[in-house]
């Protein structure tokens, strides 16, 4: 579902940008100006390209958006396992030899299913936010919802 979404929201994107902002020769100015400024912003977003780090489960759906549109989409593989004493041991892709990921528009798709790899997202998203990125953008393709346990009688 997620990847029919994204697909779409890339085709929607891409028929929104194709639409050029044209003007005759008798406009003021000010539309003038605002339709350069349109046609500018049309060409910076055909243009951009998004690096992919996301959670264990959603790295099907990274490779499937990478291979979708290649051009736009670079996904880095994130190692994601435990010590033997139970803490986090990740290896985020993008950052070996060296910082692939600085200056770059990032694109996170994260999974909160439990809250140990929530807890584990979360100090991934810190260390991308510390990394200099140009933006980061995080898609949460599942939230769970409250459940009895949080509320108090």
């Amino acid at each position: 579902l997620l990847i029919l979404l994204v697909t779409l929201f890339c085709r929607i994107r891409v028929m929104v940008a194709s639409t050029v902002c044209e003007h005759n020769g008798d406009s003021s100015n000010d539309q003038m100006s605002q339709c350069k400024m349109w046609n500018r912003r049309i060409i910076k977003r055909q243009s951009m390209q998004y690096r992919i780090i996301s959670a264990e489960a959603c790295e099907t759906m990274a490779k499937r958006i990478e291979e979708a549109h290649p051009d736009r989409f670079t996904f880095h593989p994130t190692k994601w396992s435990k010590f033997p004493d139970g803490t986090d041991n990740i290896e985020i892709g993008g950052f070996h030899p060296h910082n692939l990921l600085s200056g770059e528009h990032v694109l996170f798709l994260a999974s909160f299913h439990n809250n140990d790899v929530t807890m584990s997202q979360f100090q991934v998203i810190i260390v991308l936010l510390q990394s200099f990125v140009e933006s980061l953008t995080i898609v949460l393709p599942y939230y769970p919802v409250g459940t009895m346990e949080r509320v108090t009688k």
